[in-house]
């Protein structure tokens, strides 16, 4: 579970680089954008749950596969 909340995140976080721009805005216009954009409240709530899902499993130390 915590590779797939990995890949989700960096997929979102791209996503949400490749719309950042100035181009992007006028393309997507103001309404489309800001949407666009506050997803990263979730993108940011998502990466806490993932790296404390890792510490509390103790994904980070682990030396050997479970």
């Amino acid at each position: 579970m915590p590779v797939s909340s990995a890949i989700r995140d960096i997929v979102t976080a791209v996503g949400l680089a490749a719309v950042s721009s100035d181009t992007a805005r006028h393309k997507l216009k103001a309404k489309r954008w800001k949407r666009l954009q506050r997803w990263n409240y979730l993108l940011a709530a998502l990466a806490v749950v993932h790296a404390v899902h890792a510490v509390h499993y103790g994904a980070l130390w682990r030396l050997t596969s479970p």
